[in-house]
């Protein structure tokens, strides 16, 4: 039976592609076909939903339980970051679920109080100050506990550059350091409603960084919506577009990376200095 030139094509379409794959030259391969990278992606999320549904059964801890929940996406870059203090937020297209919510004041203030009561917040968050940190958290075990108990911390935008100081290091750790909403701002429910609607990408010093797309209770499709959605999103970022960029991988807190985007081989041929 003669092939058709269409069935041809596509079947020769389909043997270069397996090609590149081959080959680690997954950025020809995308050129090619532009699902490559939904396909890798849902592959790999599959796999990672699959190992952390084991994983879970087997935790103890609080932190460890609500960590583990969380499915990140990992950007490797070719050359570490310039560090950079507070967020990017990236809205997504299906919010991450945050069932329990602290936010840090500078004071309670009764007008600041107010503000928040009237931006009619699905859920009101749990609402500490500076001092409480100072005070009822100044211990390592009770900071420990502190970051446990929350899934997302927020604070005052005025006092954000105090948080490192005053939560240490195991904030960063859990990604759990707060976002700041900005209370300067005459329309504070827009503000929420858009940090709550993102998720955040920090610019950390070195070759890595990391960021949340969704948790194991949300349907797959969503994460997978999320993961492309920040994929396309990511070029906006850099002047160079992807060009730093050297993988792109899934991975939960404990798990390890399941790449979904790798630079290949055409990125080398670009090279002078080969």
């Amino acid at each position: 039976k003669v092939l058709s030139n269409s069935t041809v094509l596509g079947a020769h379409l389909t043997i270069i592609v397996r090609m590149c794959v081959a080959l680690a030259d997954v950025k020809f391969a995308m050129s090619l076909y532009p699902d490559y990278f939904s396909f890798k992606a849902r592959e790999a999320l599959a796999s990672l939903l699959a190992y952390m549904k084991e994983a879970i059964s087997l935790k103890n801890s609080e932190v460890l339980w609500s960590e583990s929940r969380k499915v990140y996406v990992t950007i490797g870059f070719k050359e570490s970051l310039k560090y950079k203090f507070k967020p990017v937020l990236i809205p997504l297209p299906h919010p991450i679920p945050n069932k329990e919510v602290c936010l840090i004041l500078r004071d309670k203030r009764r007008q600041t109080l107010d503000r928040i009561k009237a931006c009619k917040l699905p859920k009101m968050p749990t609402l500490i100050t500076v001092v409480d940190l100072r005070t009822t958290y100044k211990t390592f075990d009770a900071r420990r506990s502190l970051c446990g108990k929350y899934d997302a911390f927020l604070c005052d935008n005025k006092i954000y550059s105090r948080m490192y100081r005053l939560l240490g290091k195991k904030f960063e750790v859990y990604k759990k350091f707060p976002v700041p909403v900005d209370f300067t701002k005459k329309n504070l429910a827009k503000q929420f409603d858009r940090v709550f609607r993102s998720s955040y990408f920090y610019f950390r010093e070195g070759p890595c960084s990391t960021m949340c797309v969704g948790t194991s209770d949300m349907k797959s499709e969503d994460i997978l919506s999320n993961v492309v959605h920040f994929a396309d999103f990511l070029p906006r970022m850099f002047k160079d577009g992807l060009t730093s960029v050297q993988i792109i991988a899934l991975k939960s807190q404990d798990s390890p990376a399941l790449p979904i985007y790798k630079a290949g081989i055409s990125d080398l041929c670009d090279r002078d200095d080969l």
